[in-house]
């Protein structure tokens, strides 16, 4: 029985999180879509920016869970548009890393305050109670990843 009502709940979940993700993000607006980025290049973005120091290519690809391959032409296209560069480590030359532009760190910022301009435009669209609810089950889905976490 646990089995069978687990296994509904993902079909259901793997259903409606695309959905959810739909209602929550904002359409990508005109002056990113000029950049010609799509959603990895955009996460690739924002993983560099949380991070103080330059990257290497295999931590980026870890942490997205995307290949090797693939991260190298995703940072292929973001240094293209100007907005990462790639570094040799001081300590083994080997070694190369990646780190924003200033151009990169612009477009970052931009990025990250449109989203939560729309975010909170769209909190704002819930009454005061589901907004609450809403905002209680996030808290708490967030929990319970972190308690057992990403490598489940």
């Amino acid at each position: 029985m646990k089995e069978e009502r687990v296994n509904r709940f993902v079909e259901k979940m793997l259903e409606e999180i695309p959905e959810v993700v739909k209602g929550l993000m904002p359409k990508i607006p005109k002056k990113f879509l000029e950049l010609e980025l799509g959603p990895p290049h955009m996460h690739t973005l924002k993983t560099i920016s949380d991070h103080r120091s330059p990257l290497k290519i295999s931590e980026i690809s870890k942490e997205l869970s995307i290949s090797f391959a693939m991260m190298t032409r995703i940072i292929d296209r973001l240094e293209l548009r100007g907005l990462v560069s790639r570094t040799s480590d001081p300590n083994d030359r080997r070694v190369i890393r990646v780190k924003l532009t200033s151009r990169g760190k612009v477009v970052s910022r931009k990025m990250k305050d449109f989203q939560k301009k729309h975010m909170i435009k769209v909190l704002n669209k819930f009454e005061e109670k589901d907004r609450e609810a809403f905002m209680e089950t996030m808290d708490r889905i967030t929990s319970i990843l972190s308690k057992y976490g990403r490598e489940i």
